[in-house]
């Protein structure tokens, strides 16, 4: 069972056990409902004395963006199970939801990397101690949903379906094409920190990098003639239109584009497009020129 977050709970100045979120689930709502099990323990200090202490209930909201976005308030689900310690110890097993609606789940789906959702949480118990309620601050942490769990949770809300690709680098290929790699890695880090733009540019360093290990030039042309040398003119011409049109879309997010022009959706496909090819142009790399082939 995989930890979504976890955190230290705290009573005043004693630190008394563990609290986790260990997993996240749809619900069944009219619109998207997302819910939050927690685990944890109390496991009260010899220094607090023999007093009882139970957890009546729980509040607080969720947010996103490292807790610069609201997204949701966190609703207790009911029957909620009061723990009481006993011998200073007690389990806490409990449930929380928020009701995001098509909206907000289309809003955290924008800002996301190519990982799973980061969430802040901020929660507060209500602490009773020997049956007197007790003053409680915030507990603020983070956690962030693997990304297989929230393509689940995508998927049973109705959303998007979700496969991987691989793409294939002929065995030998890949030495001559490792800057363009490395320019390709470059990009999905920059997707993975919520950097579009840099991606996007990082990608067309890539294409660069590519046409630089055939011959000098420029990189569409440099690129095209050398899928059209092995594949064939017909081929080839629809391929150079293919990348002819990538390096012009990456020219946006390069010259043209304010900061935020540019969304996940768009990194994403920029990045599929730009690895397809520099796997193409690898391949071809190690292939003789179709001509020689036809003579």
């Amino acid at each position: 069972m995989a930890i979504v977050a976890e955190t230290r709970l705290a009573l005043q100045q004693w630190e008394i056990g563990p609290l986790q979120v260990v997993r996240v689930s749809p619900e069944a709502a009219l619109e998207p409902r997302l819910s939050f099990h927690f685990f944890g323990n109390i496991d009260l200090p010899e220094s607090f004395g023999k007093r009882e202490v139970s957890i009546t209930w729980w509040s607080g909201h969720l947010a996103a963006l490292n807790g610069s976005m609201f997204v949701a308030q966190l609703i207790l689900a009911e029957p909620f199970w009061v723990p009481r310690t006993k011998n200073g110890r007690a389990h806490l097993e409990f449930t929380m939801f928020a009701d995001l609606g098509w909206a907000r789940l289309a809003r955290i789906e924008a800002s996301r990397s190519q990982k799973g959702p980061d969430f802040h949480f901020r929660l507060i118990p209500r602490f009773v101690v020997d049956g007197i309620p007790v003053d409680q601050s915030w507990v603020s942490f983070n956690g962030a949903v693997p990304l297989e769990d929230w393509q689940r949770v995508l998927e049973a809300f109705g959303a998007d379906r979700f496969e991987i690709v691989q793409l294939r680098f002929p065995r030998g290929s890949t030495e001559p094409v490792v800057g363009a790699r490395d320019r390709l890695n470059e990009a999905r880090a920059y997707l993975e920190r919520g950097e579009f733009e840099g991606a996007m540019f990082a990608c067309r360093k890539a294409l660069e990098a590519l046409a630089k290990v055939v011959e000098s030039g420029k990189p569409t042309e440099v690129l095209k003639k050398k899928v059209t040398d092995v594949l064939g003119v017909k081929k080839g011409d629809e391929i150079g239109r293919v990348i002819s049109g990538l390096m012009s879309f990456l020219h946006l997010a390069a010259h043209e584009s304010g900061a935020g022009d540019f969304c996940r959706m768009d990194s994403e496909f920029a990045i599929r497009q730009t690895a397809a090819i520099v796997a193409l142009v690898a391949e071809c790399l190690g292939k003789p020129m179709a001509n020689l082939v036809a003579g």
